[in-house]
């Protein structure tokens, strides 16, 4: 029978649950990963506001910055929760990555039809995750939102305590749990920010000159193969 996060008892070993054959505590991992890029996202929209409004104003919802801001908040009460409170907050960091994914869907539509349309290129879709623009929403922004959510909810049904008790559970006194949870907040972020906009980047840099020549310009050049400049004869 599955056990729940106890801590260290007294005069008795630590007792960890199990999701299957899976300790609890591996689970924390991934989750704090969650939740830290959750909550960076609600500062970013506490500190930055402006740049989600666009967002919220192609999903027809409240765009002003204290809407913006009061969503910020949600997300920062809902990550710093589940990590201090753990249990039933985790489900609902898993409703709202699922609700984070529904928005992102419709904005990668809303920038596919307007691309189509000839509206430019779905900048305006950017979803403004972090405080800052960014480039259109993709599929890898959908599919990070549903990941995170299945995450949660892995993290909600596995019974992840509150931080009292799990703390106890990890090696050296969590340090290289929290420099691994960093370090995979930090990629996510970079996967939603800065990966698509390298993309956009790519696809807007101009195309290369064809007179230019993988070994240098050919301007001047003669063609092989073309008749021999004569005197008086113009080369084109």
């Amino acid at each position: 029978m599955a056990r729940r996060f106890v801590g260290v008892l007294p005069g008795g070993p630590r007792r960890v649950r199990r999701l299957g054959s899976i300790p609890a505590v591996v689970v924390l991992g991934p989750a704090w990963i969650v939740a830290v890029v959750l909550g960076a996202a609600g500062v970013g929209k506490l500190l930055r506001p402006g740049a989600a409004v666009d967002a919220l104003r192609v999903l027809y919802l409240p765009h002003s910055a204290p809407a913006v801001r009061l969503l910020g908040a949600v997300e920062a009460a809902v990550a710093l929760a589940a990590v201090v409170l753990g249990g039933w907050a985790w489900a609902v960091v898993a409703a709202v990555y699922l609700a984070l994914a529904g928005a992102a869907e419709r904005l990668r539509r809303s920038a596919a039809g307007a691309a189509a349309a000839g509206g430019g290129n779905g900048a305006v879709a950017g979803c403004g995750c972090f405080g800052r623009s960014s480039a259109p929403v993709g599929l890898t922004h959908v599919a990070v939102d549903v990941v995170a959510a299945v995450v949660a909810a892995v993290a909600a049904g596995s019974g992840v305590g509150p931080l009292r008790s799990v703390w106890p559970e990890l090696p050296a006194a969590g340090v290289a749990h929290l420099l691994l949870v960093g370090a995979g907040a930090l990629a996510v972020v970079a996967l939603l920010t800065v990966l698509p906009e390298t993309r956009l980047a790519a696809r807007q840099a101009p195309a290369p000159d064809p007179r230019i020549h993988l070994f240098g310009p050919t301007i001047g050049r003669r063609p092989s193969g073309s008749p021999a400049a004569t005197p008086g004869s113009r080369v084109p």
